[in-house]
Formats: C-alpha cells, sequence, structure tokens
C-alpha cells in the first residue's frame, strides 16, 4: 500500500520524473533552476488544493480504462499539469507514462537519459512506446530502436552521465599506474542463484560462475589482484554478494567494491577506474568503461546462445574478437587477457575507438551533465516563464 505523499505548490522549471539517478541527476541541473522531483513507485503524491483536485477528477473521466496503467497516467498527468514545468527530465528512459505524457503534450520538451544498456528484447524497451527526445549513451541505441521498431523524436548520443561526472571530478588522465590488475564487474542477483534450470537467468549465472573462476586461476597463475565491483546495493544483499564470489574464488583473495544509491554511487566507477583489465559478463557499466578508454573484456560471448537469448547479440556483433570470449575455454581467458594486459593503452585506446564511439559517445562540449545543464538553459531561454 502506498502512502500519500502531500506535495507543496510550487511552480518549478524543471520537473524530475521518478527516483531513477536520484544520486547525480542534481549534476544535469543548472544551479540556478528550481526543480521537483516526482516517484509513483512507493508513494502516490497528492496536491491539496482544488485546482489540483478539479484537474484530476476530469483526467479520470477522461482516461477511464482507455489503456492499462490508466489509473497511473492520470496521475502523472494531473500532477504535471498542476506543476506547469518548463522542461521534464527523467533517467528512467524506458517509462511507459511519461512517453504517453509527452506524446500527448508535444510542445513541452520532454528528455529522456539513458541509464542502462537498451536491449532488442522488448523487456529493457517495450516495443509500444515512443520516444520523446532521447539522450542515448553511444549511436547504436538508434540502431536498435529502429530495429525494434520504437520511434523517437530525437536521439542524441552524449555518453555515459555518470562516468562523465566521475571523470570531471578526478581530473585526471588514464595511465597504467593501478591499484587492482583485475576487475570483476559483478552480475549477482539472488534470483540467479534459485532460477530454474536452462532458462535465461541460470544461463547468466552459469556464464558469470565460469568467467569468474578463469579469473581467480589467471590472478592465482600471475599472483594479480582482484576487485569485485558489487552489483546489489544493500548491505545484506552485498554480504550475500560476497560470499557467493568467496566460494567460488577457492581462496584467491579479492577486494569487494561497495556501492550504493546515495554517496557511495560512484564507488565501482573510481576501482573500475583504477584497474588494469576490466572483465565481465556484460554490463552498463563495462561499456562504459570501454568509453573511457579501459581495457575490457566480455565474457557473454563464451556460451555462443547468451548474448541472442539476453537481447544483446547487436552490441556483441560489434565487439571486436580481441575484446571477448569465443568459447568458454581457459586457454581463451588465458589468451585473451594477456593479450589486452601487454598491450600499450595508447595502442588499445586507438584501436578501440570506432567501437566504443558506437557504445559511448563524447557530446558536443566537455562532459554529458555540461551537456545536459546547457541544454536545459537553452530551453528555458525560450519559455515564457522565467
Amino acid at each position: 500500500m502506498r502512502k500519500i505523499k502531500i506535495l507543496q505548490a510550487v511552480s518549478p522549471q524543471v520537473l524530475v520524473y521518478d527516483t531513477i539517478g536520484s544520486s547525480w541527476i542534481d549534476y544535469c541541473i543548472p544551479t540556478t533552476c528550481s526543480y521537483l522531483t516526482i516517484c509513483l513507485r512507493k508513494t502516490l503524491p497528492v496536491y491539496l488544493n482544488c485546482r489540483f483536485i478539479s484537474r484530476l477528477l476530469q483526467l479520470l473521466v477522461r482516461n477511464f480504462r482507455k489503456h492499462p496503467g490508466w489509473l497511473s497516467y492520470t496521475l502523472l498527468s494531473a500532477l504535471i499539469d498542476h506543476a506547469a514545468p518548463l522542461v521534464i527530465l527523467t533517467a528512467a528512459d524506458n517509462s511507459r507514462l511519461l512517453a504517453r505524457y509527452a506524446a500527448e503534450h508535444k510542445g513541452l520538451p520532454v528528455i529522456f537519459i539513458q541509464n542502462a544498456l537498451r536491449g532488442v528484447d522488448g523487456e529493457s524497451m517495450p516495443f509500444d512506446i515512443t520516444l520523446p527526445i532521447y539522450l542515448s549513451m553511444g549511436s547504436i541505441e538508434a540502431q536498435i530502436f529502429r530495429k525494434i521498431g520504437v520511434p523517437y523524436r530525437k536521439c542524441i548520443p552524449i555518453g555515459s552521465v555518470k562516468m562523465g561526472i566521475v571523470m570531471a571530478q578526478t581530473q585526471k588522465q588514464l595511465d597504467d599506474n593501478h591499484t587492482y590488475d583485475l576487475c570483476f564487474i559483478s552480475h549477482y542477483r539472488p534470483d540467479l542463484i534459485h532460477s530454474v534450470q536452462d532458462n535465461l537467468l541460470s544461463q547468466i549465472e552459469r556464464n558469470q560462475r565460469l568467467i569468474f573462476s578463469h579469473l581467480c586461476s589467471y590472478a592465482r597463475s600471475h599472483n594479480l589482484s582482484v576487485a569485485i565491483l558489487s552489483k546489489t546495493r544493500d548491505h545484506f544483499s552485498q554480504d550475500e554478494e560476497r560470499g557467493y564470489f568467496s566460494d567460488i574464488a577457492d581462496g584467491v583473495n579479492f577486494t569487494f567494491i561497495r556501492a550504493d544509491k546515495k554517496a557511495g554511487e560512484f564507488n565501482t566507477y573510481y576501482a573500475g577506474l583504477a584497474s588494469t583489465l576490466i572483465i565481465h559478463p556484460t554490463s552498463t557499466l563495462g561499456f562504459e568503461f570501454l568509453g573511457a578508454g579501459k581495457r575490457v573484456l566480455f565474457g557473454a560471448s563464451a556460451n555462443p546462445s547468451l548474448p541472442s537469448a539476453w537481447g544483446i547479440e547487436i552490441h556483441f556483433d560489434l565487439i571486436p574478437d580481441y575484446l571477448k570470449l569465443n568459447n568458454d575455454s581457459a586457454e581463451e581467458f588465458f589468451s585473451k587477457a594477456d593479450t589486452l594486459r601487454s598491450m600499450p593503452l595508447e595502442q588499445y585506446q586507438i584501436l578501440v575507438r570506432p567501437v566504443s564511439d558506437l557504445f559511448m559517445s563524447s557530446p558536443p562540449c566537455n562532459y554529458p551533465h555540461d551537456f545536459l545543464c546547457s541544454t536545459i538553459l537553452e530551453v528555458l531561454s525560450h519559455s515564457s516563464r522565467s
């Protein structure tokens, strides 16, 4: 049962929809702008005034059972209409509700910021959605949307907002002086461990277990340090996650990097940037590191059928062979890891630049969050309300 949340009657310049990205979206909003965050996940936000209640009742009558989710859509519409923002921003980049609102209010700028890898399976990005202004991580997203038949108003590749924030904070050039030799990006989830045999989750779990086992063997034989970047975000789940990898590690020591949705959001980014070689089945974070010029080895392709089942075949078809495992043998892992670790960083970055730009583009200005701030200021400069 969701609790009612009473909102103050304000007219923000920017409305942020949903709490996804709440730890970093502040960086994308100019400090001179007023903004309000509205989320329907755990609360029912409302205004206690006649104008809002009247508008809500009007929309309830108009939208009654017209489409799935009509109640949530009606509430969101009434909230936005009452707040009257000049621009809407969200990192919930696959939201049917907000996409529907944007389609019905084309005069209001609505900006979706990509926050995770989007495949062709219809789950990560629904087929029955029309996207407004979509700020993607790379140019491949436009290809994916065309392939699955998802129309969009604009699709502008700007790179990873979170990686841009981290790079701006560090102001440090990448070099080969690293804290960790090997870094593994976890794809752990409790439901992976208890999944039914031969379904997609069980394939992902077996693939992860295999790759991490090879990593531990490689670390042991080369006397290398290992870091694991946590997938889960609460301490209880992270303790289970750490135990899961400890069982597979078989005595190989590793540093477990915890992250959360607040102050520790960027811990995994800093640890990855401080690593020589990053290894993972597949993940948004792995592609972000590739875009940042890090040595990255992709492992989902060790099972030839997994990328297609996962909806990411289009991504793996574009990844060159030297960046991915082509079979599940330890020899394949050792060979690819040796090649990437021995390659001079500058040579590696020149080599991967064409493919990394497909997945993680660079914005016209320094960082993606700067681009967003400039975009919002430009929108506001043409608005009727300052």
